[in-house]
C-alpha cells in the first residue's frame, strides 16, 4: 500500500466509522422519521469534513547528514515541503506510538529556527524503523 493510500485510509476511516455508529444508533432509537436522519446526517457530515480536511505532516523521506536533519514531509495530501533542522538546535522530542499496525506513529521535535523562536512539527510516520533512525541520530550527534 502505497503512503497516498495509507494516509487516504486513515482519513476516511474515523468518518466511517461514525457512520457505522450513527446507523446503529439510529436503528436501535427508532429515530427513522426523515427529520432526525437529516439533522444526523448533516452532523456527521460536518465532523467528518472537519476531520477531512485537519492538516497533518506525514513524513515522505529524511536524510540525516552531521549535523542537520533534511526532513520531506506531505503538508497536506498532494502538498509536499522540505524542512532542515540543525541537531544541535533541538530542544526535545516526543514519541507517540499507534497500537495497532494501521495508522501512524507521531514524533514531535520541538527546534530553535533561524529567528532564536520555538518551533514544533508533529510528523506521522509510517514505518517505525524510520523514527527509530531519526531518533538515534537526534541522540547520537547531540551528544
Amino acid at each position: 500500500m502505497t503512503l497516498k493510500n495509507k494516509i487516504l485510509l486513515n482519513k476516511f476511516l474515523v468518518p466511517m466509522m461514525l457512520l457505522v455508529v450513527l446507523i446503529i444508533y439510529v436503528l436501535s432509537q427508532n429515530y427513522l422519521e426523515f427529520g432526525f436522519i437529516i439533522y444526523y446526517l448533516i452532523l456527521w457530515l460536518i465532523v467528518s469534513l472537519f476531520l477531512f480536511y485537519k492538516q497533518k505532516n506525514h513524513l515522505i523521506e529524511y536524510n540525516a547528514e552531521p549535523n542537520e536533519l533534511k526532513i520531506k514531509y506531505y503538508t497536506g495530501i498532494n502538498k509536499t515541503a522540505e524542512k532542515i533542522i540543525q541537531i544541535d538546535k533541538i530542544v526535545s522530542n516526543k514519541l507517540e506510538t499507534r497500537m495497532f499496525d494501521l495508522g501512524f506513529d507521531v514524533l514531535s521535535i520541538k527546534y530553535i529556527d533561524e529567528q532564536n523562536l520555538y518551533d514544533l512539527i508533529d510528523l506521522r510516520v509510517n514505518k517505525k524503523e524510520d523514527w527509530i533512525d531519526i531518533l538515534t541520530s537526534i541522540k547520537t550527534k547531540a551528544e
